[in-house]
């Protein structure tokens, strides 16, 4: 089974996708041949988790071998925001994503990371890139984490993970990261191939 959506038409597919938006001043909206996902200057946070948080969620769930991917663009990305991109497998406790660290998490050394969270570790690899490409890959029950390079795949890390996963795409900020400049990103051709899919 596969899933994609270059995002041209404008219009949520919601046999595809549902949306979250937590938090204060976030909007998801498919426009200019894109998903953007922007947070405001001041957004305040909300939720049960207290965090800030716009993201498009599949609708199917994976319960088996996958390979998803998503290309991004950086519209807004004011340095050390605390905000981050990423392409998450929800309830299998792994993402990847594009990372401004804010101050107080970088110290005297603000970096711009691709970091990638396969429990039980997080890893980063710095970045400046202001365009690129993400992808989360199962297969034979391990999932592997990946950004695109000079037209390869680079993996950051890889680890044993089994269970039905929904993809997302996400636009975030943390508990206790105060957002003063406004963020956006347009993601761009997400697609996801798996063995089989449950779906609503």
């Amino acid at each position: 089974m596969s899933i994609s959506d270059d995002f041209e038409d404008g219009v949520r597919n919601v046999s595809t996708w549902h949306v979250i938006v937590t938090g204060t001043n976030v909007d998801v909206v498919e426009q200019n041949g894109s998903l953007e996902i922007g947070i405001g200057a001041g957004a305040t946070p909300g939720g049960a988790y207290n965090v800030i948080d716009g993201h498009y969620g599949t609708m199917c769930t994976f319960p088996g071998d996958f390979d998803a991917r998503v290309d991004y663009r950086l519209l807004s990305w004011p340095a050390q925001s605390g905000v981050y991109l990423a392409l998450n497998a929800f309830f299998v406790n792994a993402f990847v994503e594009r990372w401004s660290q804010s101050a107080e998490e970088a110290g005297v050394d603000p970096l711009e990371v691709y970091g990638s969270f396969i429990q039980p570790r997080f890893s980063v690899v710095n970045t400046n890139d202001q365009q690129g490409s993400l992808r989360l890959r199962r297969k034979d029950r391990v999932i592997t984490s990946y950004f695109l390079s000079a037209g390869q795949w680079r993996m950051i890390d890889s680890a044993r993970r089994t269970g039905g996963a929904v993809m997302g795409i996400q636009l975030a900020a943390n508990q206790g990261v105060s957002v003063q400049k406004t963020v956006r990103v347009a993601f761009d051709n997400f697609s996801v191939s798996a063995t089989g899919a449950v779906c609503p």
